[in-house]
């Protein structure tokens, strides 16, 4: 289950990363973001 876990926030890392490509200007916020909730 704990496999199915990180596929899944791997999944959502690869969308956040491919959305912020499509929006430069909240690229830096929305990886922000994403570091701090996965640290």
């Amino acid at each position: 289950k704990s496999r199915e876990w990180g596929l899944y926030i791997s999944l959502l890392f690869c969308a956040e990363i491919i959305e912020a490509s499509m929006t430069p200007n909240s690229s830096s916020y929305s990886l922000e973001m994403l570091l701090a909730w996965i640290a």
